[in-house]
């Protein structure tokens, strides 16, 4: 049996359409119509590959049938054939120029073997933020953490030489 070759997010090109995408679903909900909002126009999608990297897709409401009983959140699928285009959202939800939309050429089966995080962020141990050592793949929420930590033992050591107070850290 030959191994499939699944393309990460940073391989997509519009040129192209013969992708494969092996991804989880990390966030999902249901854009209304414009002049009707009790009416859905489409399913928004925010995808993970592998890598951790993300992007935005979205299912028309005329594909729903074909599509919907795949889009749950958390659920891994291989999508072939998918439409690429550039994300020129007014609001985009993602940091990524491209976003993949599924039409009547697009294929869509479940897996049960994605081996990449469960969430699309990255935890950084806690002594790293202690050390304030944050890699470059690890969150904003990470980064964050260790500049509010290093703020507050500044603060502190500041404090120590003005207050009368003893400090144990």
């Amino acid at each position: 049996m030959e191994l499939q070759h699944f393309n990460l997010f940073n391989e997509l090109d519009v040129a192209r359409e013969d992708y494969t995408l092996k991804v989880r679903i990390i966030r999902l909900w249901r854009k209304p119509m414009f002049r009707n909002p009790t009416e859905t126009y489409s399913i928004e999608l925010i995808l993970l590959d592998e890598e951790g990297n993300r992007i935005q897709a979205s299912v028309l409401n005329r594909f729903f049938n074909r599509f919907e009983q795949f889009l749950n959140e958390g659920v891994c699928l291989i999508i072939t054939k998918p439409q690429l285009g550039s994300n020129i959202s007014k609001y985009k939800y993602i940091d990524n120029k491209l976003k993949v939309c599924l039409n009547f050429s697009t294929h869509v089966v479940r897996c049960n073997n994605f081996n990449g995080h469960m969430y699309g962020f990255v935890m950084t141990p806690y002594s790293e933020i202690l050390n304030c050592i944050v890699p470059d793949n690890s969150s904003i929420a990470s980064y964050m953490l260790s500049y509010f930590y290093f703020l507050l033992i500044r603060l502190i050591n500041s404090l120590k030489y003005h207050l009368p107070i003893q400090f144990f850290y």
